[in-house]
């Protein structure tokens, strides 16, 4: 079993649709395999002798659709060198070494690609170690099934609000003609103030390899909301035999 989770802390009603990650707006995914690199503007903590982050480890998917990592030297406000590997997508961030015991990173740790610099493409904001982004990419030769679902809304100030939220999947992500597919809405979940869990454990949504997988808030009653989800999935390799997804 394994969990993706994002949250957005400032929702508006004149800024939905938006992903379920900080950055805010919908994601913006690559469309062809690039480097990546830590964005310049960090924390000056934030570097290979710092007391702050030292490393992050990127999991995402190469060129070929297949499952990879790679470490990063972070720089402090300069930007990191690029990585080795090509991505064309990236599944998950985190701070992999930090240079004060129970530390983390100081500064917004923003990554971007080569070619389309300025465009955020993961986050992780300052304290958090981690990146919520709440979208997943499902290697090529393989299969999930999300047994749950969670969804939450708060304000720090203000009227109570209520909130919808939706799955959204594209299938054959990898198709680069001009007839790309679409991203269908798959569920949908509407909340008041707080914290609820969906499970679909009896009945899960299945989906194959090449598929985009993202949560979005797609309506706020009012402005400045904070908004989470989740999804819980199990993936399989070539439809034989669990195997853990990458934490």
């Amino acid at each position: 079993m394994a969990r993706k989770f994002g949250k957005n802390n400032n929702v508006s009603p004149g800024t939905v649709p938006e992903t379920v990650w900080p950055a805010g707006g919908l994601y913006p995914y690559l469309t062809a395999a690039a480097r990546i690199r830590v964005a310049s503007g960090g924390n000056a903590n934030d570097t290979a002798a710092g007391t702050g982050a030292r490393t992050i480890r990127l999991r995402g998917l190469d060129e070929n659709w297949d499952e990879c990592f790679e470490n990063i030297t972070l720089a402090g406000t300069g930007a990191s060198a690029y990585t080795t590997k090509t991505f064309i997508r990236l599944n998950r961030c985190f701070v992999s070494e930090v240079g004060t015991y129970g530390g983390s990173n100081v500064g917004d740790i923003n990554l971007e690609a080569e070619g389309s610099t300025g465009t955020t493409r993961l986050i992780i904001v300052a304290g958090e170690g981690q990146t919520q982004l709440c979208t997943f990419t499902v290697p090529r030769d393989n299969k999930i099934n999300i047994t749950q679902l969670g969804v939450g809304l708060n304000r720090s100030s203000g009227a109570a609000s209520n909130a919808s939220f939706e799955l959204f999947s594209r299938s054959r992500a990898d198709k680069t003609g001009s007839d790309f597919e679409a991203f269908r809405s798959r569920f949908t979940i509407n909340t008041g103030l707080g914290y609820i869990i969906i499970p679909l454990k009896e009945t899960p949504l299945e989906f194959g390899g090449f598929t985009d997988i993202e949560m979005r808030c797609t309506f706020v009653s009012a402005s400045n909301s904070i908004v989470q989800a989740q999804f819980d999935y199990e993936i399989y390799k070539d439809g034989n035999g669990f195997f853990a997804a990458f934490s």
